[in-house]
């Protein structure tokens, strides 16, 4: 076998990788996916990299300098032969010389071989975090023109030139300036949206300003031909779980979190 350490992938890798990962979907029954986008890349080949395909690979988000976020996939024909471990302890190599950092293993538990690999590992359980969804066509956006009581504001600007745009809600009385209230990024693709960093101001939490700012990003986003919104949240942030479910959403799948 031949390991391939890469910080970004070409055309042909990618198309491997999301081969790999839709043949464990398939045969696993997970939704689990993995970002193309990794900062790390370890490619596992049977011989030649040049003439060979990609048999197992292991992605790697170094989201700060203690903790990388980490998903593995191996092809289900290929399992047994210990691909993982080979791949695992290039990681761990990687990491030592980084400065030793958590190895933070992202599953949606419904994988049985990979429960067993975690339990091996005597991996410990962090937290779980919910991807979650809402149907504009649905939904009940806010249009803010319309709201009483306030003078409203939302504004929506484009990031870098690309799909990624930040939006900020002011809330005023009397006509008077206001600080922003709320503040969100947001990733449009097409008819589709992904929602996140949303926050609101410290001194205006629990007075339905969070709501309010939701509805209002559904209300641009349906008149701009956006058809659902999605967003991921931790299991422990429970005020930002009511907002989204009493705005609409719903839980789509649950990722669980184990550090090793």
């Amino acid at each position: 076998m031949n390991i391939v350490n890469a910080l970004s992938l070409s055309r042909e890798q990618i198309k491997e990788i999301h081969d790999i990962t839709n043949l464990c979907r398939k045969q696993d029954g997970i939704s689990l996916s993995c970002p193309n986008d990794g900062d790390d890349f370890w490619l596992l080949y049977e011989g030649d990299p040049e003439t060979s395909s990609i048999r197992a690979f292991f992605a790697v988000f170094k989201t700060d300098a203690s903790c990388w976020e980490c998903y593995a996939f191996t092809r289900p024909d290929s399992r047994g032969r210990g691909y993982f471990s080979a791949l695992l302890e290039a990681v761990l190599t990687a990491g030592q010389e980084a400065g030793d950092p958590d190895l933070c293993f992202v599953t949606d538990n419904r994988c049985g071989d990979a429960q067993e690999i975690l339990k091996h590992l005597e991996a410990e359980f962090w937290y779980d975090e919910y991807m979650m969804e809402c149907k504009l066509d649905s939904a009940s956006g806010l249009d803010l023109d319309s709201a009483s009581g306030f003078d409203l504001d939302l504004a929506m600007t484009v990031e870098d030139e690309g799909p990624e745009w930040g939006m900020t809600l002011r809330i005023a009385k009397d006509g008077s300036a206001a600080p922003p209230a709320g503040t969100c990024r947001l990733s449009i693709h097409g008819d589709s949206a992904y929602l996140y960093s949303l926050e609101i101001a410290p001194h205006l939490r629990g007075q339905g300003v969070g709501s309010m700012f939701v509805q209002g990003i559904m209300g641009m986003l349906k008149k701009d031909g956006c058809r659902q919104l999605r967003l991921q949240v931790s299991g422990t942030n429970e005020p930002a779980l009511r907002l989204y479910k009493k705005t609409g959403f719903r839980i789509t799948e649950t990722l669980s979190y184990y550090l090793y």
